[in-house]
């Protein structure tokens, strides 16, 4: 029983930090398309 707790929380942890990355690479992605808008804005 105890095993499967572990397996249960490992998976979260994991699935959470799965999404955590997946956000971050988002986010970075939309910070460098409003920087370039910018920069065509500037031009």
């Amino acid at each position: 029983m105890k095993k499967l707790i572990k397996v249960i929380l490992v998976s979260i942890v994991f699935a959470g930090f799965l999404s955590a990355t997946a956000c971050s690479n988002t986010w970075s992605g939309i910070g460098k398309d409003i920087e370039d808008m910018g920069k065509d804005m500037q031009e």
